[in-house]
């Protein structure tokens, strides 16, 4: 049985936990407004918590696939004189 703290299976969602480190705010109407102001989209659980889906974290925050996605340099080999 989950317990309180954790009532989603941390495999699909963020756990509260987990949100409580990401957005630094323990109360839910500011941990809400900061995922809001930064570009996260989610429904509220019966619980008042925002429910976000691992998947979506990792896109927004940039580290799909495990890690931030290396981008390769645009190299301009035309002498500009």
């Amino acid at each position: 049985m989950p317990s309180m703290t954790e009532p989603y299976p941390s495999t699909l969602v963020l756990s509260i936990d987990e949100m409580k480190e990401v957005s630094r705010c323990k109360q839910r109407s500011k941990m809400i407004r900061w995922f809001r102001e930064n570009g996260f989209t989610f429904k509220v659980g019966l619980d008042g918590y925002p429910v976000i889906s691992r998947q979506h974290f990792e896109k927004v925050m940039g580290s799909a696939a495990g890690g931030r996605q290396r981008t390769e340099p645009k190299l301009n080999w035309a002498n500009k004189v």
